[in-house]
């Protein structure tokens, strides 16, 4: 949010505060939190540091999202539990996801879910719950047209029923 030339000389906490009194935003977003945490003497000044400004961002009605950089060496874990909500993103060989780990007074969708982040910004997708999306149908078996293959499967398949084919293309 402000370069060096911009907090030296005074204390960060009060540059933000400056800052906030000056837009009266109804929204404020500090990327990365943690930094503040460099800039402290010791852990607790910084807790007592972000403790008061959260405070303060609350007291003003103002909706705040902090980020961290957890690693192995400095964890997040005291920081998260002074929020209201916890969103994890997470970066693997297997692709971005999302987790959301607590959101007080509501309910939320629990586990791992896929997110891009691409030039026209993030998407999420939701992980399906079955139970979500169950629906009414008859019973009944759906033909293939296939004279032998529904000789073997007696008729055909079952409406409803998930079926694999297996094999080689083509």
């Amino acid at each position: 949010v402000f370069g060096a030339p911009e907090v030296e000389g005074k204390p960060v906490a009060e540059s933000i505060v400056e800052a906030v009194e000056a837009v009266d935003p109804d929204r404020v977003f500090l990327d990365p939190l943690s930094r503040l945490r460099q800039l402290s003497p010791d852990d607790h000044q910084f807790h007592q540091l972000v403790s008061a400004m959260m405070r303060y961002l609350t007291d003003r009605g103002v909706t705040a999202l902090f980020t961290t950089q957890s690693t192995e060496k400095q964890p997040d874990d005291d920081l998260q539990y002074l929020g209201d909500g916890t969103i994890e993103l997470l970066y693997t060989d297997r692709g971005r996801s999302c987790r959301v780990t607590k959101f007080r007074g509501s309910r939320f969708a629990g586990g791992t879910h896929a997110l891009t982040i691409d030039d026209d910004g993030m998407a999420m997708f939701p992980k399906l719950v079955p139970d979500d999306y169950l629906q009414q149908f008859d019973h009944e078996q759906l033909s293939f047209d296939n004279e032998g293959l529904d000789a073997l499967l007696h008729g055909g398949l079952d409406r409803g029923t998930i079926t694999l084919v297996s094999g080689p293309s083509g």
